[in-house]
């Protein structure tokens, strides 16, 4: 799991290069690594309402006959901190249940 390299590698690495860590998303992997202070952020990109927003798009066009005026759906993704990842901490509680089953 690249999480675990991260965490392997950490000791090994100066501080200029722990800064360089690239991570998208939230997982309870990453949000563990970010409260130890492994990683410092992360974007958010949302899958979930991705998702949902591809399913309903894509029913609403198949279904409904729906024409939209663009090809073009844009998101907003966020940036989550050690400061703010409590926020988001109902997504990871939801992710462990469906990792769970």
């Amino acid at each position: 799991m690249k999480c675990e390299v991260f965490k392997e590698n950490d000791e090994n690495m100066d501080v200029f290069v722990q800064k360089l860590y690239k991570i998208s998303d939230i997982f309870p992997e990453i949000a563990l690594l970010m409260e130890e202070g492994v990683i410092d952020a992360t974007i958010f990109q949302n899958p979930f309402r991705q998702g949902r927003m591809a399913f309903q798009y894509l029913y609403e066009y198949m279904v409904e006959g729906r024409r939209f005026d663009t090809d073009i759906i844009y998101l907003d993704p966020r940036i989550i901190l050690r400061s703010n990842l409590c926020l988001y901490r109902s997504i990871l509680d939801q992710m462990k249940d469906d990792i769970m089953r």
